[in-house]
């Protein structure tokens, strides 16, 4: 007899799912049926009856029905069977539904077989509909985590052995390479968010999902001219693109370098000045946020797919090392082989952007047709770039603001984000200039990259050996722009400040070095490092100054082992080839090789101040008159002077007597100076040295 029941199948269906999924999925639960109930404990025998009835209250049938509690397995299939038969009889007519015309041009896309794209047919109506999934699940004896479908599930409703399922989603399998399905462990899978992507697009039209996938990448706001600094590589990178987009041939093309120089930015101009679309591959997932490493690879995939036969397009692969390098902790990692070809399959031009270029390896590298370094802008182009910036937010900054503003050593990104700060607040370059410095410090800059005033140096107060006014400037009139000059002396005598004010003369950047930023713990990293600093010196056309260069250029007679001799080699090799100024500072110039002697075009040596010099600092730091006392004092240096005015400042001292016991104490600290003998001082002695201090 035909009862009213109210069905949890019914009220379980989506409203939104289409007429068509539904009634397939009627289909589907009917076939399911008989598959279920081979094997099926007594427990599970009240939900299989409840399913079929659920199933024909949504086909418009209602049967009523006793418990099941004590029937023979004869009993209940006899049961099932006539429900089985009489579900059949009520099924609408079978049509092919949109979600099955979308799984099937993507298989088309990708070169997946049939049995792959019914694979991927079940996985995805289990992740999109839960009816679906919960009728799944009753295929392993009751529920599992939503959404996912054992092995053994998609081989009972495929006809087909469950090995032959499991080759079908083994490493390397079409499902996998196109980053569709994913394993989700123990024999369970589930269809991939870029498969769901697709499966839910509105439209079925060929076109329109292959827009929908490769999408188009925001239009830069800069422009070719922008990248003149490039040189003959950008152009190169240009001809290369639009040749072969017109060869209709794949090209893959390297952008490295440190984060915020441009890669993106240039890649996009790039496809734009090519007349091509950009193609940003796998840079979001369908719900706007960052896709997983398999997803961006199946994206790449498609991508590829799409567009083998296009003259139109350049695909644009960004933070490339997460497809290049598989984390340690994934259990089935890919071969050299597949990382290789993952490069050489390209079927159209594709930028591949990376930031540490080393973390390819050579086998990648050596499969790029063109490489281009993006590295920190010198500080001419940065003044350009301060200007376009500047003029593009309609800001009326000074020549010497922007100078300011251009002499922080930080990416043009950083630069952008600067301007616009500034923009958007009270428009001052102060707070344009305050911004870019607090990254720059965020970013571990030295404290003369945060602002842009000139160096104040005076070489006639400084204690050297050679004539520094004469020599600064014949250096500013000379053409030749690879000289070498090695700086040795006490601390504090105006070595390094020489270097900058030198540079300043000059109007070129300063990169400066401490051999603490190159010496490294791993055998031949510090040799990688000192090869970096004279590129990077070189591609800025800056001058690059090494301080303590004694640590990194030991006598190599001296040396104990292997390492150290080779990083003194490697010095001594790349200062006969820099090409830019380069300067050393030590205070241990007799440590340094012997070789070094002849690699550097000028040697000075610092010493002490003479008395007149003495003199003049004391005058131009506290404008007091030099006690007579001062010309006593045989050991001081520049560095003294501007210590104690900073010691003068913070005590409020302004006694020349006062300053005066301050520099006798600097210079008594002093190694060279003669030591007080062990003991009690006089209690005047006492008293002066507490005052110094």
């Amino acid at each position: 007899m035909l009862i009213r029941r109210r069905s949890r199948f019914s009220q379980n269906l989506p409203g939104t799912m289409p007429k068509g999924e539904r009634a397939l999925l009627a289909h589907l639960s009917v076939e399911a049926l008989p598959q279920i109930t081979r094997k099926l404990p007594e427990h599970m025998r009240e939900s299989v009856l409840d399913l079929a009835d659920q199933i024909g209250s949504e086909l418009g049938m209602r049967w009523s029905r006793a418990g099941t509690r004590g029937w023979t397995d004869e009993e209940f299939q006899n049961a099932i069977g006539e429900r089985i038969g009489q579900l059949r009889a009520a099924l609408p007519r079978r049509r092919s539904t949109g979600l099955d015309a979308r799984l099937q041009w993507l298989g088309r896309t990708v070169d997946l077989d049939q049995l792959d794209v019914d694979i991927l047919r079940h996985l995805v109506r289990a992740r999109m509909f839960e009816p679906y999934s919960q009728l799944l699940q009753l295929f392993v004896n009751g529920p599992r985590v939503s959404n996912e479908v054992h092995i053994d599930v998609l081989a009972a409703l495929l006809g087909k052995s469950a090995m032959t399922v499991h080759k079908r989603m083994e490493p390397g399998s079409a499902l996998l390479s196109a980053g569709l399905v994913t394993d989700c462990r123990g024999g369970d899978w589930t269809a991939s968010a870029l498969a769901l992507r697709i499966a839910q697009m509105p439209t079925n039209q060929p076109a329109k999902l292959a827009k929908g996938l490769l999408g188009s990448a925001p239009a830069s706001t800069l422009n070719w001219d922008n990248f003149t600094h490039l040189g003959d590589l950008g152009e190169l990178a240009r001809k290369l693109v639009h040749e072969s987009s017109r060869r209709r041939s794949g090209l893959n093309i390297l952008l490295y370098g440190l984060p915020g120089t441009g890669k993106s930015e240039f890649a996009r101009v790039l496809a734009q000045a090519c007349g091509l679309y950009a193609v940003m591959v796998g840079a979001t997932d369908e719900f706007g946020t960052e896709p997983e490493r398999s997803e961006r690879l199946g994206h790449l995939a498609i991508c590829r797919s799409l567009v083998r036969r296009s003259s139109e397009h350049l695909l644009i692969v960004d933070e490339a090392e997460d497809l290049m390098i598989q984390p340690s902790f994934l259990a089935s990692k890919h071969s050299k082989l597949y990382l290789n070809n993952l490069v050489e399959r390209s079927t159209s031009p594709t930028i591949w952007i990376v930031n540490d270029h080393n973390l390819l390896g050579s086998a990648v590298l050596r499969r790029m047709t063109l490489a281009i370094e993006f590295r920190m802008p010198n500080r001419a182009l940065r003044r350009k770039l301060v200007g376009e910036m500047v003029e593009q937010q309609r800001l009326s900054f000074e020549p010497a603001e922007r100078d300011n503003l251009a002499a922080v050593q930080v990416a043009p990104a950083v630069l952008r984000n600067a301007v616009q700060a500034a923009a958007w607040t009270d428009r001052h370059a102060s707070t344009a200039l305050a911004a870019a410095s607090s990254i720059a410090r965020a970013l571990g800059a030295e404290p003369n990259t945060l602002c842009g005033p000139a160096v104040r140096f005076d070489p006639s107060l400084c204690g050297a050996d050679v004539d520094l006014e004469f020599l600064v400037s014949r250096l500013a009139t000379a053409r030749i722009p690879n000289w070498s000059l090695l700086a040795s002396g006490p601390p504090g005598t105006g070595k390094s400040a020489l270097a900058r004010y030198i540079a300043g003369r000059l109007s070129m950047e300063v990169i400066e070095k401490r051999a603490s930023d190159l010496l490294n713990m791993y055998v031949g990293n510090t040799e990688k490092a000192i090869a970096a600093a004279f590129r990077e010196a070189a591609d800025a056309q800056a001058m690059l100054i090494i301080d303590e260069a004694d640590s990194l250029l030991r006598d190599r007679q001296q040396a104990s082992r292997g390492w150290e001799v080779s990083m003194t080699n490697e010095m001594l090799t790349w200062m006969e080839r820099a090409t830019t100024p380069f300067v050393a500072t030590t205070n241990l110039r007799e440590s340094l090789d012997p070789a070094t002697s002849r690699r550097f075009v000028f040697k000075i040596a610092f010493r002490w101040l003479d008395a007149p010099q003495a003199r003049a600092l004391f005058s131009h730091y506290f404008g007091e008159r030099p006690p007579a006392c001062l010309d006593r004092l045989d050991n001081l240096t520049p560095g003294d002077f501007a210590l104690v005015a900073r010691k003068a400042r913070l005590l409020g001292e302004e006694s020349a007597a006062v300053l005066t016991r301050m520099l006798e104490a600097e210079s008594a600290a002093k190694p060279s100076a003669a030591r007080a003998p062990m003991g009690f001082l006089p209690q005047a002695q006492a008293r002066s040295a507490a005052n110094a201090a």
